[in-house]
Protein backbone atom coordinates (compact mmCIF):
# COMPACT_ATOMS: atom_id res chain seq x y z
CA UNK A 1 0.00 0.00 0.00
CA UNK A 2 0.78 3.31 -0.71
CA UNK A 3 2.53 5.32 2.74
CA UNK A 4 1.39 8.69 3.42
CA UNK A 5 4.12 12.03 3.48
CA UNK A 6 4.95 12.35 6.88
CA UNK A 7 6.74 8.82 7.12
CA UNK A 8 7.68 8.96 2.99
CA UNK A 9 9.53 12.16 3.62
CA UNK A 10 12.51 11.06 5.43
CA UNK A 11 12.66 8.18 2.84
CA UNK A 12 12.68 10.89 -0.37
CA UNK A 13 15.73 12.73 1.26
CA UNK A 14 17.72 9.68 1.25
CA UNK A 15 16.66 9.74 -2.54
CA UNK A 16 17.36 13.20 -3.42
CA UNK A 17 19.64 12.79 -5.33
CA UNK A 18 18.67 9.78 -7.73
CA UNK A 19 14.93 11.45 -7.66
CA UNK A 20 13.70 14.51 -9.32
CA UNK A 21 12.71 17.41 -7.28
CA UNK A 22 8.86 18.29 -6.13
CA UNK A 23 9.20 21.29 -7.84
CA UNK A 24 10.08 19.15 -11.55
CA UNK A 25 6.98 17.75 -13.17
CA UNK A 26 7.14 13.95 -12.78
CA UNK A 27 8.02 11.57 -15.58
CA UNK A 28 4.24 9.82 -14.05
CA UNK A 29 2.80 12.94 -15.02
CA UNK A 30 3.38 13.56 -18.47
CA UNK A 31 2.70 11.35 -21.46
CA UNK A 32 2.34 7.31 -21.80
CA UNK A 33 5.74 6.07 -22.22
CA UNK A 34 7.86 9.24 -20.95
CA UNK A 35 9.31 7.07 -18.08
CA UNK A 36 9.92 4.43 -19.77
CA UNK A 37 11.66 6.27 -22.87
CA UNK A 38 14.49 6.57 -21.22
CA UNK A 39 17.54 3.72 -23.15
CA UNK A 40 18.64 1.16 -20.10
CA UNK A 41 16.01 2.73 -17.65
CA UNK A 42 13.65 -0.21 -16.37
CA UNK A 43 12.76 1.17 -12.90
CA UNK A 44 13.03 4.67 -10.69
CA UNK A 45 11.65 6.24 -7.81
CA UNK A 46 8.92 9.50 -8.08
CA UNK A 47 8.70 11.84 -5.46
CA UNK A 48 5.31 13.14 -5.58
CA UNK A 49 2.77 15.94 -3.78
CA UNK A 50 2.21 13.41 -0.67
CA UNK A 51 3.62 10.13 -1.55
CA UNK A 52 6.69 8.46 -3.37
CA UNK A 53 5.87 5.84 -5.52
CA UNK A 54 8.82 3.10 -7.16
CA UNK A 55 7.82 2.35 -11.33
CA UNK A 56 8.59 -0.79 -12.91
CA UNK A 57 8.22 -0.81 -16.69
CA UNK A 58 7.16 -3.45 -18.64
CA UNK A 59 5.78 -5.83 -15.66
CA UNK A 60 2.37 -6.06 -14.33
CA UNK A 61 1.17 -7.49 -10.89
CA UNK A 62 -0.47 -10.81 -11.11
CA UNK A 63 -3.34 -11.40 -9.55
CA UNK A 64 -5.23 -8.21 -9.69
CA UNK A 65 -8.68 -6.71 -9.78
CA UNK A 66 -11.05 -7.22 -12.66
CA UNK A 67 -12.54 -3.40 -11.91
CA UNK A 68 -10.56 -1.32 -13.77
CA UNK A 69 -10.14 2.91 -13.51
CA UNK A 70 -9.53 5.40 -16.88
CA UNK A 71 -7.09 7.79 -15.54
CA UNK A 72 -4.93 10.45 -17.64
CA UNK A 73 -1.50 8.90 -16.45
CA UNK A 74 0.67 6.72 -14.23
CA UNK A 75 0.40 10.27 -11.74
CA UNK A 76 -3.58 9.42 -11.18
CA UNK A 77 -3.28 5.74 -11.27
CA UNK A 78 -0.82 6.03 -8.25
CA UNK A 79 -3.08 8.60 -6.36
CA UNK A 80 -5.76 6.14 -6.48
CA UNK A 81 -4.18 3.32 -5.10
CA UNK A 82 -2.70 5.73 -2.49
CA UNK A 83 -6.31 6.84 -1.09
CA UNK A 84 -7.39 3.08 -1.27
CA UNK A 85 -6.36 0.99 1.92
CA UNK A 86 -7.01 -2.25 0.24
CA UNK A 87 -4.42 -1.60 -2.43
CA UNK A 88 -0.87 -3.38 -2.59
CA UNK A 89 0.21 -2.10 -5.92
CA UNK A 90 -0.90 -0.77 -9.25
CA UNK A 91 -0.43 -0.77 -12.42
CA UNK A 92 -1.42 1.45 -15.82
CA UNK A 93 -1.11 0.72 -19.38
CA UNK A 94 1.58 2.54 -20.94
CA UNK A 95 0.21 2.27 -24.44
CA UNK A 96 -2.33 4.62 -25.30
CA UNK A 97 -5.71 3.00 -26.11
CA UNK A 98 -7.98 6.17 -26.45
CA UNK A 99 -10.68 3.65 -26.99
CA UNK A 100 -10.20 1.89 -23.97
CA UNK A 101 -12.34 2.13 -20.64
CA UNK A 102 -10.15 1.29 -18.26
CA UNK A 103 -5.82 1.21 -17.78
CA UNK A 104 -5.09 1.29 -14.39
CA UNK A 105 -5.90 -2.19 -12.34
CA UNK A 106 -5.53 -2.75 -8.61
CA UNK A 107 -3.99 -5.82 -7.14
CA UNK A 108 -4.97 -6.86 -3.38
CA UNK A 109 -2.78 -9.22 -2.66
CA UNK A 110 0.69 -9.26 -0.26
CA UNK A 111 2.16 -11.86 -2.18
CA UNK A 112 1.56 -10.74 -6.08
CA UNK A 113 3.91 -11.75 -8.34
CA UNK A 114 5.08 -9.74 -11.52
CA UNK A 115 4.66 -10.87 -15.31
CA UNK A 116 6.88 -9.42 -17.75
CA UNK A 117 4.76 -7.43 -20.77
CA UNK A 118 5.77 -4.33 -22.50
CA UNK A 119 2.29 -2.51 -22.30
CA UNK A 120 2.31 -2.29 -18.58
CA UNK A 121 3.94 -0.31 -15.52
CA UNK A 122 4.13 -1.48 -12.11
CA UNK A 123 3.39 1.38 -9.49
CA UNK A 124 4.88 -0.07 -5.87
CA UNK A 125 5.60 0.96 -2.46
CA UNK A 126 9.40 1.90 -2.01
CA UNK A 127 9.34 0.88 1.11
CA UNK A 128 9.37 -2.83 -0.08
CA UNK A 129 12.98 -3.88 0.12
CA UNK A 130 12.43 -7.35 -1.83
CA UNK A 131 10.78 -7.15 -5.10
CA UNK A 132 8.63 -9.57 -5.85
CA UNK A 133 9.31 -12.71 -7.89
CA UNK A 134 9.16 -12.45 -11.30
CA UNK A 135 7.00 -14.97 -13.34
CA UNK A 136 8.44 -16.43 -16.83
CA UNK A 137 7.32 -14.49 -19.48
CA UNK A 138 3.87 -15.18 -20.10
CA UNK A 139 1.72 -14.48 -23.49
CA UNK A 140 -0.93 -11.90 -22.39
CA UNK A 141 -4.37 -10.91 -23.85
CA UNK A 142 -3.79 -7.86 -25.76
CA UNK A 143 -6.39 -5.72 -24.09
CA UNK A 144 -8.68 -6.27 -21.63
CA UNK A 145 -12.39 -6.52 -22.97
CA UNK A 146 -13.66 -3.24 -24.27
CA UNK A 147 -17.53 -4.16 -22.69
CA UNK A 148 -17.98 -3.49 -18.65
CA UNK A 149 -17.37 -5.85 -17.30
CA UNK A 150 -13.65 -5.03 -18.07
CA UNK A 151 -11.46 -8.44 -17.66
CA UNK A 152 -7.93 -8.35 -17.05
CA UNK A 153 -5.52 -8.32 -19.52
CA UNK A 154 -4.18 -11.78 -18.40
CA UNK A 155 -5.48 -14.93 -19.30
CA UNK A 156 -7.93 -16.24 -16.74
CA UNK A 157 -6.14 -18.65 -13.77
CA UNK A 158 -6.47 -22.48 -13.97
CA UNK A 159 -7.88 -22.68 -10.74
CA UNK A 160 -11.09 -20.66 -10.52
CA UNK A 161 -11.76 -22.21 -13.85
CA UNK A 162 -11.67 -25.85 -11.99
CA UNK A 163 -13.74 -24.85 -8.81
CA UNK A 164 -16.14 -23.66 -11.26
CA UNK A 165 -16.33 -26.58 -13.26
CA UNK A 166 -16.29 -28.56 -9.67
CA UNK A 167 -18.90 -26.26 -8.25
CA UNK A 168 -21.30 -26.88 -11.51
CA UNK A 169 -20.68 -30.88 -11.37
CA UNK A 170 -21.99 -30.51 -7.47
CA UNK A 171 -24.83 -28.97 -8.70
CA UNK A 172 -25.71 -31.35 -11.76
CA UNK A 173 -25.66 -33.87 -8.91
CA UNK A 174 -27.51 -32.27 -6.49
CA UNK A 175 -30.03 -31.58 -9.52
CA UNK A 176 -30.08 -35.12 -10.70
CA UNK A 177 -30.66 -36.60 -6.89
CA UNK A 178 -33.39 -34.10 -6.80
CA UNK A 179 -34.82 -35.47 -9.88
CA UNK A 180 -34.98 -38.66 -8.63
CA UNK A 181 -36.25 -38.10 -5.57
CA UNK A 182 -39.20 -36.34 -7.67
CA UNK A 183 -39.66 -39.70 -9.72
CA UNK A 184 -39.94 -41.70 -6.98
CA UNK A 185 -42.60 -39.06 -5.65
CA UNK A 186 -44.25 -39.08 -8.57
CA UNK A 187 -44.43 -42.72 -8.48
CA UNK A 188 -45.59 -43.16 -5.04
CA UNK A 189 -48.15 -40.37 -5.68
CA UNK A 190 -49.27 -42.44 -8.67
CA UNK A 191 -49.36 -45.64 -6.81
CA UNK A 192 -51.77 -44.13 -4.08
CA UNK A 193 -54.16 -42.63 -6.85
CA UNK A 194 -54.42 -46.10 -8.32
CA UNK A 195 -55.12 -47.66 -4.56
CA UNK A 196 -57.75 -45.21 -3.75
CA UNK A 197 -59.59 -45.64 -7.04
CA UNK A 198 -59.69 -49.55 -5.94
CA UNK A 199 -60.62 -48.66 -2.92
CA UNK A 200 -63.66 -46.08 -4.01
CA UNK A 201 -64.29 -48.46 -6.47
CA UNK A 202 -64.85 -50.98 -3.85
CA UNK A 203 -67.00 -48.92 -1.71
CA UNK A 204 -69.41 -47.71 -4.35
CA UNK A 205 -69.85 -52.13 -5.25
CA UNK A 206 -70.27 -52.42 -1.15
CA UNK A 207 -72.93 -49.44 -1.35
CA UNK A 208 -74.75 -50.83 -4.85
CA UNK A 209 -74.85 -54.67 -2.54
CA UNK A 210 -76.36 -53.25 0.30
CA UNK A 211 -78.99 -50.78 -1.58
CA UNK A 212 -80.19 -54.44 -2.76
CA UNK A 213 -80.23 -55.84 0.84
CA UNK A 214 -81.81 -53.13 1.68
CA UNK A 215 -84.56 -53.24 -0.53
CA UNK A 216 -85.20 -56.85 -0.28
CA UNK A 217 -86.02 -56.45 3.60
CA UNK A 218 -88.19 -53.69 2.73
CA UNK A 219 -89.75 -56.34 0.58
CA UNK A 220 -89.86 -58.74 2.86
CA UNK A 221 -90.96 -56.22 6.01
CA UNK A 222 -93.96 -55.44 3.59
CA UNK A 223 -95.04 -58.45 2.29
CA UNK A 224 -95.11 -59.41 6.72
CA UNK A 225 -96.64 -56.28 7.60
CA UNK A 226 -99.18 -57.34 4.65
CA UNK A 227 -99.62 -61.12 5.88
CA UNK A 228 -100.05 -59.47 9.86
CA UNK A 229 -103.04 -57.45 8.06
CA UNK A 230 -104.89 -60.33 6.27
CA UNK A 231 -104.57 -62.95 9.50
CA UNK A 232 -105.99 -60.05 11.54
CA UNK A 233 -108.92 -59.49 9.09
CA UNK A 234 -109.37 -63.67 9.48
CA UNK A 235 -108.89 -63.54 13.26
CA UNK A 236 -111.81 -61.17 13.09
CA UNK A 237 -114.09 -63.29 10.42
CA UNK A 238 -113.72 -66.33 12.57
CA UNK A 239 -114.30 -64.33 16.17
CA UNK A 240 -117.58 -63.25 14.24
CA UNK A 241 -118.59 -66.04 13.44
CA UNK A 242 -117.75 -67.89 16.67
CA UNK A 243 -120.04 -65.50 18.16
CA UNK A 244 -122.81 -66.10 16.41
CA UNK A 245 -122.27 -69.98 16.19
CA UNK A 246 -122.16 -69.75 20.53
CA UNK A 247 -125.36 -67.98 19.81
CA UNK A 248 -126.74 -70.56 17.97
CA UNK A 249 -125.58 -73.31 20.48
CA UNK A 250 -127.19 -71.61 23.00
CA UNK A 251 -130.22 -71.27 21.51
CA UNK A 252 -130.43 -74.94 20.54
CA UNK A 253 -129.03 -76.25 24.18
CA UNK A 254 -132.46 -74.49 25.13
CA UNK A 255 -135.10 -76.58 22.70
CA UNK A 256 -132.21 -79.69 23.45
CA UNK A 257 -133.63 -80.24 26.37
CA UNK A 258 -137.41 -79.81 26.05
CA UNK A 259 -139.75 -82.38 25.57
CA UNK A 260 -141.76 -83.18 22.32
CA UNK A 261 -141.50 -82.89 18.90
CA UNK A 262 -139.54 -79.18 19.10
CA UNK A 263 -137.19 -81.59 21.01
CA UNK A 264 -136.41 -83.87 19.03
CA UNK A 265 -135.88 -81.04 16.05
CA UNK A 266 -133.41 -79.43 18.09
CA UNK A 267 -131.15 -82.29 18.85
CA UNK A 268 -131.45 -83.14 15.00
CA UNK A 269 -130.29 -79.69 14.15
CA UNK A 270 -127.07 -79.58 16.40
CA UNK A 271 -125.74 -82.81 14.93
CA UNK A 272 -126.30 -81.06 11.82
CA UNK A 273 -124.92 -77.40 12.89
CA UNK A 274 -121.94 -79.47 14.87
CA UNK A 275 -121.01 -81.10 11.02
CA UNK A 276 -121.68 -77.24 9.63
CA UNK A 277 -119.30 -75.89 12.43
CA UNK A 278 -116.90 -78.71 11.98
CA UNK A 279 -116.50 -78.24 8.02
CA UNK A 280 -115.81 -74.72 8.54
CA UNK A 281 -113.48 -74.58 11.28
CA UNK A 282 -111.10 -76.93 8.91
CA UNK A 283 -112.22 -74.45 6.09
CA UNK A 284 -110.69 -71.86 7.81
CA UNK A 285 -107.58 -73.92 9.15
CA UNK A 286 -106.83 -74.08 5.50
CA UNK A 287 -107.03 -70.63 4.98
CA UNK A 288 -104.42 -69.58 7.55
CA UNK A 289 -102.24 -72.38 6.49
CA UNK A 290 -102.02 -70.56 2.87
CA UNK A 291 -101.31 -67.62 4.25
CA UNK A 292 -98.42 -68.46 6.27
Amino acid sequence: MMIKSAFLLCFATALAQQEPLLGEESCLSKHAAACCSKAGQAQGVEVLEDFTVKYTCHVYANPFMGTGYTVANAHECASLCASNPSCKAAMWEIVDRSGRRANCYFTESDEYTTVKNSNWMLLEDPTNTADPPVEPPVEPPVEPPVEPPVEPPVEPPVEPCEEERRKCAREKDLLEDKNRQCLKDKEELAERKRQCRADHQQCSDDKAELGIEKQLCQNDRDQLALNVTQQKETNFDLQNSLTTLNSTYQSLLTQYDSEGVLGKACRKDMINAGELLHDHFKAKSLVIVHHR
